[in-house]
């Protein structure tokens, strides 16, 4: 058990989880870091997350249909605790019973993703600039894989030949 437990924080991942019999949180070790405080309830962490992620985050605290689902994943963003921004988390939770006739618990890793989410971020306003660069000069990118038939296109295809490039070649 303790060999686990540093593996996941050794890993950046925060293990957690919910005993439902008794209804007690066992926060994780990194509750601090992620969040700003150690959080002993999913209510507890409304405050920080970003107002258009509450929705899908509050499932964390709806334990019958995690129960029923088996599971619940989601990305969200934390208020950091700088103020500088927002930090994105990625949480996945799983009901485990230890036996047939007992509720059993959630238990769930929560992981920063913000580096991957910032590349992502950055990639799509690359992509936004290159393609109002690609229109602003009249140009087009094409591609055909010639094994798979597969054309990929970049720019302005139909204001440039009057038509799709799908249809040119059928």
């Amino acid at each position: 058990q303790h060999s686990l437990e540093v593996a996941l924080t050794g890993a950046r991942l925060n293990h957690w989880r919910v005993d439902l019999d008794t209804q007690e949180t066992f926060p994780g070790p990194l509750d601090e870091e992620f969040f700003g405080f150690v959080a002993n309830s999913v209510d507890e962490l409304v405050e920080v997350i970003h107002p258009e992620d509450l929705p899908t985050f509050r499932q964390f605290g709806n334990y019958e249909k995690i129960i029923r689902n088996g599971t619940h994943a989601a990305e969200y963003r934390v208020k950091r605790t700088q103020g500088d921004g927002w930090r994105w988390l990625s949480s996945f939770s799983r009901h485990v019973k230890q036996s047939s006739n007992e509720i059993g618990m959630i238990v769930g890793v929560t992981w920063d993703i913000t580096q991957r989410k910032e590349t992502e971020m950055a990639l799509e306003l690359a992509n936004q600039k290159l393609l109002a660069g690609m229109s602003a000069a009249h140009m087009l990118y094409f591609e055909w894989d010639m094994k798979t038939g597969k054309r990929n296109v970049i720019g302005a295809e139909h204001d440039l030949l009057g038509t799709h490039i799908a249809h040119i070649g059928t």
